[in-house]
């Protein structure tokens, strides 16, 4: 028998996808409305959060929430104790983003505006 890295890997990405898999059933059998997302390397909470600070939508609607965590099985149960954690934020009105995402309130316009102008630039749209 051959022992193949790509073969240990797409077992070891079948095995988180299944438990990424479970853990949102296992969400959804407990009336938690959120589920856990893999972005790339990372994982993230999906669900419908109170608009951001600042943002031009003024009701909840579907957003993601980065948790900088890894998208592994250790990062699955962290994810686990974090939905649990934002679906009783929710429920009781609670929920604030200044939590999840550093500086919210404080960033600057400015700095947002200089963003985009600097991605028009680099796709040549300036």
């Amino acid at each position: 028998m051959v022992f193949s890295p790509n073969l240990v890997q797409f077992q070891l990405m079948t095995k988180f996808d299944d438990k990424l898999k479970h853990l949102n059933e296992k969400l959804k059998i407990a009336s938690i409305p959120l589920t856990i997302e893999q972005r790339g390397s990372k994982l993230c909470i999906r669900g419908v959060f109170p608009p951001k600070p600042g943002s031009s939508i003024d009701r909840p609607h579907q957003q993601r929430l980065s948790l900088h965590l890894p998208a592994t099985i250790q990062g699955l149960k962290a994810a686990e104790a974090k939905a649990k954690e934002i679906s009783g934020q929710l429920v009781f009105d609670k929920f604030n983003w200044e939590h999840y995402v550093p500086n919210i309130n404080n960033r600057p316009l400015a700095k947002v505006f200089h963003g985009i102008i600097l991605g028009y630039s680099f796709f040549g749209l300036d």
